[in-house]
């Protein structure tokens, strides 16, 4: 179920405020709802002139299944040439476009090292550059991200002078800069850069064998400083996630080992742009004796929500030791845990928090099994505040698999993410996934004795309008069969005694 986050209050047919949707529920539904667990979303009161007759006026969805209403759209396969499995995430640049690497593929005869390439939201993929290795760097699993001047700037895991990987810059037109190259020992960057207020970019490496990655500095035009080693963590420490900033200035990282001990469970750590090392706390066993909740062994950076705390995910930990979802302010608190594998396990990707509060992400594996994929093909899920998860989507190779990166919110309002298999090719897809909004009542009007209701809509969905006449009624009953919407707003009509009380609701089936 996707919960509407809105109440919208209108007396007379105006509109008064938009408040949380728990503020105005009476008692009664309170608890109706919390034993059905059904929709939640926009109440509206109206009272038409007639002090006898209220009308309390309901718009959400209905959890017919667990992905009802979701669209799933496989928008391009990765063929080789094009590019080849794909671990990062999209970025949507200024121009509308998307952009991203792939780890393999290219046009280069003699290697298959990796690619950029340019997508838009229709499909259309453009292939703006393919690695040479030692030249440029090759494989490159890190997103893009678009600089203030709007260029991009990336990493690659290898390749460069000493095969430690590299930091690049490529503008929208292909023209490719190698920025720098990274020693022996202190590279192999998995994570995105960020880039600070000052200006800079800040980012990580993931070290090589026994040696602990770094955290660095670089300019738009290539100098380079190395802030600090993640040795400084006890037990060591190796980075995949990319870093935040805070509004402090600070910034925040994940480390994927050390924290405590060697080859330790992970960390989280705090710096300042100088390289002050501020503050770390390491990741408690996930699956050991009273912190069977814990997480272990973030792959993702952390996000910062409407709410002020950060959240992030782990790939493992947790009772079952198949990843976990936590919230953490010098704390860590346990919001979800993966075990079930037709629910998602071992998430590798961070979140994104929709515009409805919620944060949506994938699995590498779960949901849907079968010869091929034991463990199954990874999934799309979202969960809320309060660690309520939901399936909204399970991969079958066909349509993609594995994913590992990150979802994008697009600006349309639609998710875009990849998948670093399946897919035509079986190496690796793009795709898009569609969440309507909660349909919310826009006008209610009385003429003659009927009432005519008037709702947001996606087309395609399909709604129905629904009512009963008391808080104590078990069932709603329809008004009329359920209607497709070919455009927004949708309408339908009541037809009732002027003395009448009813209670609506309008639902996305």
């Amino acid at each position: 179920m996707i919960p509407a986050k809105t109440e919208s209050l209108q007396t007379g047919g105006n509109y008064m405020n938009t408040r949380p949707v728990h503020s105005f529920l009476l008692p009664a539904l309170k608890q109706e709802e919390n034993h059905k667990k059904g929709p939640r979303g926009s109440w509206a009161r109206n009272q038409m002139g007639n002090p006898s007759s209220i009308f309390f006026l309901f718009a959400g969805l209905i959890a017919l299944q667990a992905r009802g209403g979701v669209v799933f759209t496989n928008l391009a396969s990765f063929d080789g040439t094009n590019g080849a499995v794909p671990y990062a995430a999209l970025v949507q640049g200024n121009d509308g476009n998307f952009y991203g690497t792939a780890s393999s593929g290219g046009t280069n005869s003699s290697v298959s090292i990796g690619t950029i390439f340019k997508m838009t939201s229709g499909g259309a993929i453009t292939g703006l550059y393919s690695f040479h290795d030692n030249s440029d760097g090759s494989i490159p699993y890190a997103p893009l991200v678009q600089g203030k001047d709007g260029n991009f700037y990336g990493t690659t895991y290898d390749g460069g002078s000493t095969e430690d990987g590299t930091v690049f810059r490529i503008k929208t037109n292909g023209v490719f800069t190698n920025l720098y190259s990274f020693p022996n020992n202190n590279g192999h960057p998995y994570a995105a850069l960020v880039q600070g207020a000052d200006g800079d970019f800040y980012g990580t490496t993931y070290g090589f064998g026994g040696f602990s990655g770094i955290v660095f500095r670089i300019t738009t035009n290539g100098v380079f400083t190395n802030l600090f080693s993640l040795a400084n963590i006890a037990g060591g420490g190796q980075s995949r996630g990319a870093l935040i900033q805070e509004s402090n200035g600070n910034f925040y990282g994940t480390a994927y080992f050390g924290g405590g001990e060697i080859g330790g469970y992970g960390a989280i750590f705090e710096f300042t742009t100088n390289g002050m090392l501020t503050h770390y706390d390491p990741l408690p066993p996930g699956n050991d004796g009273p912190n069977s909740a814990g997480p272990e062994n973030p792959w993702a950076g952390l996000i910062k929500a409407a709410d002020g705390n950060f959240y992030g995910t782990s790939e493992y930990g947790g009772p079952s030791d198949k990843g976990t979802i936590f919230s953490y302010s010098k704390l860590y608190q346990p919001l979800h845990t993966f075990g079930v594998i037709s629910n998602g396990i071992f998430p590798c990707g961070g979140l994104v928090q929709g515009r409805d509060g919620n944060f949506y992400g994938t699995t590498y594996q779960g949901g849907i099994t079968n010869a091929s994929a034991f463990y199954g093909w990874g999934t799309v899920f979202q969960v809320a505040t309060n660690g309520t998860l939901t399936t909204l989507f399970s991969f079958n190779g066909t349509n993609g698999g594995n994913p590992y990166a990150s979802l994008v919110l697009g600006s349309d309002g639609d998710f875009y993410g990849t998948t670093s298999t399946g897919g035509k090719y079986g190496k690796g897809t793009i795709f898009r996934l569609s969440i309507p909004m909660p349909p919310m009542f826009q006008s209610i009007n009385k003429t003659n004795g009927a009432i005519a209701f008037t709702w947001s809509a996606v087309a395609g969905q399909s709604y129905q309008l629904q009512y009963k006449t008391n808080l104590i009624q078990a069932n709603w009953l329809g008004l009329g069969g359920s209607m497709i919407a070919t455009n927004s707003p949708m309408s339908s009509t009541d037809s009732t005694p002027t003395n009448s009380q009813r209670l609506y609701r309008v639902v996305l089936q």
